[in-house]
């Protein structure tokens, strides 16, 4: 699914599971961002060999065969739950990973539709700070 502003994003159904690909242009995890194109670090690290072909499907890449994609998450079929790469988000900054509290300024940069009162509650269910 392409949203005509240069996002998309691909799922893949198999007997293997699931994988899919997101792509946000505007990421800062676009492999546009780096000349010549390259994926963030990590991004494709923990993908399973079931799904490794997808990697390079020419339907995903960019003509030079980079992975279009800013996000990836599977789930095998034996797997009890979804699963994703966990990469390094580096503070633009100092590039030191930021684990701060989620703050009123965070949730308006993320969301400005959303008010930080009503993300709060779900975001202390899952064990994640609030300042």
């Amino acid at each position: 699914m392409a949203d005509g502003s240069g996002n998309d994003h691909s799922a893949v159904f198999s007997p293997a599971g699931a994988f899919a690909r997101v792509f946000d242009h505007e990421s800062p995890m676009t492999p546009r961002a780096e000349d010549p194109l390259r994926l963030w670090p990590g991004l494709v690290n923990s993908v399973p060999e079931a799904f490794r072909p997808l990697l390079t499907e020419r339907a995903f890449c960019e003509s030079d065969g980079t992975l279009r994609a800013t996000v990836c998450f599977w789930r095998e079929t034996s797997d009890i739950g979804r699963r994703s790469v966990a990469v390094d988000l580096r503070d633009e900054d100092n590039g030191d990973v930021d684990h701060k509290p989620l703050t009123r300024a965070a949730v308006a940069l993320l969301n400005p539709d959303r008010r930080s009162d009503d993300v709060h509650g779900g975001v202390a269910r899952i064990g994640y700070g609030c300042g």
